[in-house]
């Protein structure tokens, strides 16, 4: 990632909040945490989670690869490398749960027992012991087709009895 262009934005070293919203990479021009996606997507992902009562000051969003690739495209072993080190610092920063945004994402994250387009809550496992998740299509994707966007507001609702007041 050192040699690639762009800002490198980093997660957060202190999550307070208590969800964390995991992407693949930082939208073209991005230079820090607030324009890590698209303000549109930004606008869309607090609607959702505004809708099971989750404020902005309750989550915080980050990147898998910190800044954004030659191209914009991840291979599979990078993907790897990438996951590694982010169930390394989700190790240590255990949010209450997370948004795994994107097919890619989740697949590099949760690994051979992720199910797609599941209504369920999955497993995350970690070094510390296993972190529940929601796995989710692309805000993009979600925006864009109304049936994954009413899909993934069914799903959201499982968070209601994950996050504590």
């Amino acid at each position: 990632e050192a040699s690639w262009d762009g800002a490198s934005i980093l997660p957060p070293a202190n999550l307070s909040g208590k969800l964390l919203l995991l992407v693949e990479m930082p939208i073209m021009g991005a230079a820090d945490s607030d324009s890590l996606i698209d303000p549109a997507q930004r606008r869309f992902l607090a609607a959702m989670l505004a809708s099971i009562g989750i404020g902005s000051d309750d989550a915080a969003i980050a990147p898998l690869a910190m800044r954004r690739p030659p191209g914009g495209l991840l291979d599979e072993d990078m993907l790897g490398k990438l996951a590694r080190r982010m169930r390394h610092y989700l190790s240590l920063a255990r949010p209450q749960a997370t948004i795994i945004l994107g097919d890619r994402t989740s697949r590099a994250l949760i690994g051979a027992q992720w199910q797609p387009g599941a209504e369920s809550m999955q497993s995350l496992d970690l070094a510390s012991g296993s972190m529940r998740t929601l796995a989710l299509a692309a805000p993009d994707l979600l925006m864009n087709r109304p049936a994954a966007k009413m899909r993934s507001w069914q799903t959201l609702r499982l968070l209601r009895g994950v996050l504590n007041g």
